[in-house]
């Protein structure tokens, strides 16, 4: 069994050519989220019947399992539809022509563009840029009414996907890696931008988080001479107390040259500190220009991921606190492409949750941060907060309300298979996945891996052999914990109906 997608590098060619957008090109993105292999369907091969095509609908097809979906060369700004998906709102930045989602024995087909879909509303639309003061709002906008996104709705039609893929045989690489050869319920990084303001304060949040048992990741600016306010001395510390560092990378400068000075504060940091930034987060969230540009330059400076687009801007302040939201619709990592077409290699990692704050003027009702990581475990996510350093530190009032919040945090997970990783460990985590790959050949999982992974088993199956014991995760999801980087041959028995 083989799972295919659409490829025509004609079509998608003559589309940048004329300015529009050729939404099969997404298709391998979409399925990297899904941690499912494929491989383009070349002209004039011949799927078998067990096989699973990604195409356009009206594409001529043999027998097959099939995942449809009409196809629309538009991306404008605004909500083109929105529906109900199994309790989730889900707010389209395309067309809706028909229901939006509908299944058969062999095929699922979604009455929307689903790759424009992921394509568009992950990558947001761009605003003009603005002078930076109180009041003013990201460059990046999701989709509109993003208060309104209770929860991640691309990762809820992706979860809607999987579940039909499951059922017609294919393996998924689940979104988290073993804990212990268990599947984790969840995932938790914190992170905070220090904004260039002082290494006491630096080091006073790290020590912080560390007696809290928790690791922290601090993104650094440099000054406007071309240092940052932490010594090299001071990075080593911060990480022999958990505590990493990655680029904040300051675009006040010279918003208008963002590939010039990108490159130029990633090489500022690997010289300053002997590490290359894994990842970035822009400084008051500035990015100028359509997503593409901005993570192409940091593919070039090196960067594999930004952790730049909060997806609850308050139009009000910038600095507005203890907000939730997925108005970009996205709780995992995700990949996307320039107008081209052409795969970006830097990753977004969207915030989720900004400030959040227990005690004082905020009140002691902690239901908001319990549902977030609710949401977290129902989707296999990480849940990531995000917490300036100099609100954990002592001179400032919002410390003990910062830290209240983060004894809630634990006190919710208390109990539960937590990843407790950070921004950098998640993207690296991320980057081998997606390099792993999966194949249902002759009875078995032929699987390739390059660090610890989950592999999700087609519903119905389950293992022979000791070496690879099949565990039940609370939702009924059969896997495969894979500890050691390598290939894996994984035997396969169906299973009797009354053994499932």
């Amino acid at each position: 069994m083989t799972v295919y997608y659409y490829a025509d590098p004609e079509a998608r060619r003559q589309a940048a050519d004329k300015g529009g957008w050729w939404t099969p090109a997404y298709i391998p993105c979409l399925l990297t989220e899904l941690g499912v292999t494929a491989e383009p369907l070349a002209p004039g091969a011949e799927p078998g019947p067990d096989d699973v095509v990604f195409a356009p609908a009206g594409t001529e097809l043999p027998p097959c399992k099939r995942v449809l979906w009409p196809v629309t060369d538009r991306k404008e700004r605004g909500v083109k539809g929105v529906f109900d998906l199994e309790g989730v709102r889900v707010f389209l930045s395309v067309p809706l022509t028909g229901e939006p989602v509908s299944e058969t024995e062999d095929s699922l087909t979604f009455g929307f563009d689903l790759p424009g879909q992921l394509w568009f509303a992950g990558d947001g639309f761009p605003r003009p840029p603005q002078n930076f003061f109180v009041g003013r709002i990201p460059d990046a906008v999701p989709v509109d009414c993003p208060d309104k996104a209770a929860e991640p709705y691309n990762a809820a039609l992706l979860r809607r996907l999987a579940r039909t893929l499951r059922k017609w045989g294919v393996p998924m690489f689940a979104p988290l890696p073993p804990l212990e050869g268990l599947l984790p319920d969840v995932g938790l990084t914190v992170s905070g931008d220090d904004d260039a303001c002082s290494a006491d304060i630096n080091l006073e949040a790290g020590s912080v988080m560390n007696g809290l048992g928790i690791r922290y990741h601090i993104n650094a600016m440099p000054t406007p001479d071309g240092k940052f306010i932490m010594s090299r001395e001071d990075y080593d510390t911060l990480r022999a107390m958990g505590t990493e560092t990655a680029l904040h990378l300051d675009l006040t400068v010279k918003p208008e040259d963002t590939p010039g000075e990108t490159r130029r504060q990633a090489a500022l940091f690997e010289s300053y500190f002997g590490d290359r930034p894994v990842t970035n987060c822009n400084h008051c969230l500035i990015q100028v220009g359509e997503c593409d540009e901005r993570l192409e330059a940091l593919a070039a400076a090196g960067v594999i991921a930004d952790n730049s687009k909060n997806g609850d801007p308050d139009p009000e302040d910038i600095n507005g606190f203890d907000m939730t939201g997925f108005g970009f619709g996205f709780i995992h990592p995700r990949y996307t492409l320039n107008r081209k077409g052409e795969w970006i290699d830097c990753m977004e990692i969207p915030q989720n949750y900004y400030e959040p704050r227990v005690g004082g003027k905020y009140g002691s009702d902690t239901e908001k941060l319990r549902r977030y990581f609710a949401i977290g475990e129902k989707y296999m996510g990480v849940c990531q907060l995000f917490i300036h350093p100099h609100y954990l530190c002592s001179d400032n009032p919002h410390s003990a309300w910062s830290v209240a919040a983060l004894r809630a945090a634990k006190g919710f997970l208390q109990g539960k298979r937590v990843w407790q990783t950070t921004v950098n460990d998640l993207a690296v985590w991320w980057r081998n996945r997606r390099l792993g790959s999966l194949e249902m050949k002759d009875g078995a999982i032929a699987a390739e891996v390059k660090a610890p992974s989950i592999v999700l088993l087609p519903e119905g199956f389950d293992t022979t052999g000791s070496d690879y014991p099949v565990r039940t995760a609370p939702s009924g999801l059969k896997y495969v914990a894979l500890q050691k980087p390598g290939r894996h041959e994984i035997p396969l028995r169906k299973l009797k109906e009354w053994e499932k």
